[in-house]
């Protein structure tokens, strides 16, 4: 799925033989986004190297003009995302044949996210329609995080990210907005009154919502005050309040969140006092962080850091 039609540099029609030799970047127009294989042609041509420079200089555009770009939350991936991962798979392989085996795991991610999307039923009746399309959303979003959190090479996992992003970005963005109206309505739904499933499914929601900080925040304040009659999840409590702090402070409170050490190794991202987490991960009743990186590590596939946790959150 393409962005809107923004650009294509007028050079590409003189490389591919359609137009004239003498187009230069410094001549260019804003016309459409090019095919990957002319982008491809382009960059690999000797004629077309200034224009493919010039293209990935406008693919990725300083940050304040991402900000205002359609006034959406989702504007720049919308009309950039496409463009960028076409540029970064060639930037990121040595070879033709290596930047299209790399663009094919790309597409094929994208398709695999769609197709695994579609098979969600949304045709299930419910007395409660906006839990049942929270539910359904939560599955949707979690289709597409089973593909773009699959571990790839770092080259297919940048591309991939950029390939995807438009489509998860919005999505996210509307569910976000369907999790906002259920907490107006309702706060956050505590399981004695309406079970797990619906709490897991807006946590999942909202927990994706990393282009929502205030809506994370909000979910926070609606929940913290179940935990003492435990009528929320204290683990999605103490992983929410981690991403939050992270985006916010630079640090986490309850080291939910791992970083990637020396040889792929998890351990946990910057701590705000590695003293006193035991001490607060106890009071939610979770167990202490070394035996939890531990199993998460594990989940994945993956060893864990060898780190005390006078050393945990560190970079390894």
């Amino acid at each position: 799925m393409r962005g809107p039609a923004s650009v294509l540099l007028a050079a590409f029609a003189a490389v591919s033989g359609s137009g004239s030799s003498s187009a230069t970047a410094g001549q260019t127009r804003i016309l459409a986004i090019p095919s990957f294989e002319r982008l491809l042609a382009t960059a690999y041509d000797p004629r077309g190297k200034a224009a493919f420079l010039d293209f990935a200089k406008w693919s990725f555009a300083p940050a304040d003009e991402r900000s205002h770009l359609n006034g959406k939350v989702c504007g720049f991936l919308d009309s950039r995302g496409y463009s960028q991962a076409m540029v970064r798979t060639i930037q990121l392989t040595k070879s033709r044949l290596g930047a299209i085996a790399l663009w094919r795991k790309a597409e094929d991610a994208q398709a695999q996210g769609e197709e695994l999307a579609s098979r969600i039923d949304h045709s299930t009746k419910s007395a409660n329609p906006d839990e049942a399309f929270l539910q359904r959303s939560a599955e949707v979003d979690q289709a597409w995080e089973s593909v773009t959190a699959k571990r790839r090479s770092d080259a297919a996992t940048e591309v991939v990210a950029w390939r995807t992003g438009a489509t998860v970005c919005n999505l996210q963005h509307a569910h976000a907005k369907s999790a906002e109206t259920f907490l107006d309505k309702h706060g956050w739904p505590k399981e004695s009154d309406f079970g797990p499933r619906l709490a897991d499914a807006l946590w999942l929601i909202v927990d994706h919502a990393t282009n929502d900080r205030n809506l994370q925040s909000r979910a926070l304040k609606s929940m913290e005050p179940l935990l003492a009659t435990k009528d929320v999840n204290a683990q999605h409590f103490a992983t929410l309040t981690d991403r939050v702090s992270l985006a916010r402070d630079g640090h986490q409170i309850y080291g939910t969140q791992l970083t990637e050490g020396a040889g792929g190794c998890l351990a946990p991202d910057r701590l705000a006092d590695t003293n006193q987490v035991d001490k607060l991960r106890s009071v939610l009743g979770l167990v202490p962080l070394v035996e939890a990186t531990v199993a998460t590590a594990a989940k994945y596939a993956r060893a864990a850091c060898t780190v005390s946790l006078q050393t945990a959150g560190q970079n390894q």
